[in-house]
């Protein structure tokens, strides 16, 4: 089977893919590092299970995706509350179902699904983190089309500032 054939689009739809798996041998074909030769990759799938990413696809099918959805470890940590913040009244679930549902109803994994990536804003109360006063405090995060190993369509949600 060619890369990414059986890439889905948002909507679990045939797409074409917007860019190959990367593996190791191949060649850089444009940017900096252009004809030089993978010499390492690191999936999705292994960065799953060393929990660099959090796999949110059952939660993220509810709020409507086709799609395999995954937080980076810092929206993660994000959307698990505090203990002040569960006195307040928060929960995983909760947190988690805004940020999917926000991403989706703003608009943002559909423009990433056409354009690569794309940029949302969602507020989170917080109470008792670290180097933070207590509020509603507004975050932009980042929705990106990935691939997975097997080259189908998947999505990404990181803080803007994550690489």
């Amino acid at each position: 089977m060619a890369r990414g054939a059986g890439c889905k689009d948002w909507k679990g739809e045939q797409a074409e893919p917007r860019f190959g798996t990367p593996r190791v041998g191949d060649t850089v074909e444009s940017g900096p590092f252009a004809g030089f030769e993978i010499i390492s990759v690191y999936s999705r799938e292994q960065a799953l299970a060393d929990g660099v990413l959090a796999d949110v696809s059952t939660m993220a099918t509810e709020a409507g995706y086709t799609v395999p959805v995954a937080l980076t470890a810092a929206v993660n940590a994000r959307v698990e509350p505090s203990k002040a913040e569960r006195a307040y009244g928060q929960d995983r679930e909760g947190r988690l179902w805004d940020v999917l549902w926000m991403a989706r109803v703003s608009g943002a994994a559909q423009k990433a699904a056409r354009e690569g990536e794309a940029v949302f804003e969602l507020y989170f109360q917080t109470r008792g983190r670290k180097g933070e006063r207590a509020g509603l405090h507004k975050h932009l995060l980042r929705v990106t089309l990935d691939q997975t190993g097997a080259g189908d369509t998947a999505l990404t949600v990181s803080e803007i500032d994550e690489d």
